[in-house]
């Protein structure tokens, strides 16, 4: 999304067009000032900074902001007190005191720096948080035709015997027995349509709500492709 360049060689950021991901590049400037701020910090200021975002990182309880942390940990260890400098300023609503009057020395409004940030985020959390909740659904009712399945395999064995007994008392001459034995059979039939429908209305339902999920996996896809630099251009061959 952005990258700062040491010796004066600037910052660039990607330019996101997405409409979807407003603010994203506003974020990433800051993000990216940030490492020039922390850059220019004598050695006696950056040791007290470096003191106060590893405290507040202990504290922190927020799964999303742990898993960047931890990403940074294990790939660039030596790099996360600089990148801590720059995530919590521009990611992190409520801060510290002491951080907060550091922060002030970059931001007249640090805020809206969040707000930014919180905007183009919610774009990929709603549709995460919209794939569980369809995952959970789908779930649900594979469990469901799993069991209707297997009652109308069920009921279809049953219906067979049945068939076969009336077969029987009719083939045998059996008139009397077969005639009072048929109604039973046809309200069993009837039933076993009343479940296929039911069967097929769940499969139906089911195969609905794949489409409804995967069109918001495509739209997840679809905004991770905006963000990516490396990812190919329209004009690419």
């Amino acid at each position: 999304m952005g990258c700062f360049r040491g010796d004066r060689l600037g910052i660039y950021i990607y330019n996101v067009t997405d409409e979807r991901l407003q603010g994203i590049q506003q974020v990433t400037a800051a993000h990216e000032m940030l490492h020039q701020a922390y850059e220019r910090l004598d050695n006696a200021e950056k040791e007290r900074i470096n003191g106060l975002l590893e405290s507040y990182a202990k504290t922190i309880t927020d799964k999303t902001l742990n898993d960047k942390l931890d990403a940074y940990r294990k790939i660039e260890p030596d790099q996360l007190p600089n990148e801590m400098h720059s995530i919590f300023g521009t990611e992190v609503a409520q801060l510290p005191s002491e951080l907060e009057t550091y922060y002030a020395r970059y931001f007249s409004d640090r805020q809206h720096v969040i707000k930014l940030h919180a905007q183009y985020q919610s774009a990929f959390t709603q549709r995460q948080e919209q794939i569980a909740t369809y995952d959970k659904q789908l779930a649900d009712l594979d469990t469901r035709i799993n069991a209707a399945k297997s009652d109308l395999d069920s009921r279809e064995k049953s219906l067979e015997h049945q068939r076969t007994q009336l077969n029987a008392l009719l083939n045998g001459g059996h008139v009397d027995q077969y005639n009072a034995a048929v109604p039973g059979f046809n309200a069993a039939v009837t039933t076993y349509k009343q479940a296929v429908n039911t069967t097929n209305t769940l499969i139906n339902e089911y195969n609905a709500l794949i489409d409804k999920r995967n069109a918001i996996a495509v739209e997840e896809q679809e905004l991770l492709k905006a963000q990516d630099s490396n990812a190919p251009s329209a004009n690419t061959p």
